[in-house]
């Protein structure tokens, strides 16, 4: 199945949820009085993966930002290699880096970002959180690949951080990534 989208950017973002969520599922844990929804593809995070590709890419280039949904993972594709030194292996720790900085300004004032450098942070926090694989960053001269996968995610791993959060409060970053290579 292909689609083009031609569109704002609202109606993209339902008719990319629309298509996702058409074969998204979930399973629900229960954490004390909670219960907690694991999806396959959380809409958050691919929200922002898009909203990132979108912002970060390269305009110049006639490329077209393309998304791919396989039963295993979500691929994002979006003209143009990392701005202003950002790589794969320094995405969470280096300095924001605007490259259509008017746009990202647009988004942030009609409500579909937030401040700078947030959004990678996001979406690792959350896939971390529900005991699944960080987002994978490939980066090409002319070209960032981001995979979102969706393994079996560790169900007990998932309960932990809940059951923590709701004692201790919010887990930093730091501490999930610590938590989920251990």
């Amino acid at each position: 199945f292909r689609e083009t989208i031609l569109a704002s950017v609202p109606k993209l973002l339902e008719r990319l949820r629309e298509l996702i969520q058409a074969r998204n599922q979930y399973k629900t844990l229960h954490v004390g009085l909670f219960q907690i929804e694991v999806w396959d593809f959380d809409e958050t995070v691919y929200r922002e993966a898009v909203l990132n590709a979108l912002v970060h890419r390269d305009y110049t280039s006639r490329d077209t930002v393309q998304i791919h949904h396989y039963p295993d993972r979500l691929e994002i594709a979006n003209p143009g290699g990392f701005a202003g030194g950002i790589n794969s292996d320094n995405i969470l720790r280096h300095q924001p880096k605007r490259r259509n900085p008017v746009l990202a300004e647009a988004l942030a004032r009609l409500g579909y970002i937030e401040r700078a450098g947030i959004g990678v942070d996001r979406m690792y926090r959350l896939l971390l959180r529900h005991g699944k694989e960080p987002p994978e960053y490939r980066s090409y001269p002319d070209s960032v690949n981001l995979a979102i996968r969706n393994p079996a995610f560790d169900e007990g791993f998932a309960r932990f951080v809940a059951r923590k959060q709701e004692e201790m409060g919010a887990f930093t970053l730091d501490a999930l990534i610590v938590l989920a290579y251990l």
